[in-house]
């Protein structure tokens, strides 16, 4: 079971908090299907990295970046869309 939520405000302390649990950490976006999913068991610690604004698509020389953020409705409007 998870022992701990947070929600940091800067990549910095979305990492510290993740370097304390040992390895028994996630990062999640939302995560409003988490819990549905099951996908916690055996973490302690989970940061919402919402508030950190990595919500932007980019294109660079690798390809395209996603922020953990990144709407879907951003995802479908933009070049990269199905629609």
């Amino acid at each position: 079971m998870t022992e701990q939520f947070h929600r940091p405000t800067t990549p910095q302390e979305a990492v510290e908090l993740s370097a304390k649990a040992a390895g028994r950490a996630a990062f999640v976006a939302g995560a409003t299907s988490f819990e549905a999913a099951d996908y916690h068991r055996g973490l302690d610690v989970l940061s919402d990295v919402t508030a950190l604004g990595l919500t932007g698509i980019e294109t660079t020389e690798e390809g395209r970046e996603l922020g953990a953020g990144c709407p879907r409705q951003a995802l479908l409007e933009s070049e990269l869309g199905c629609g």
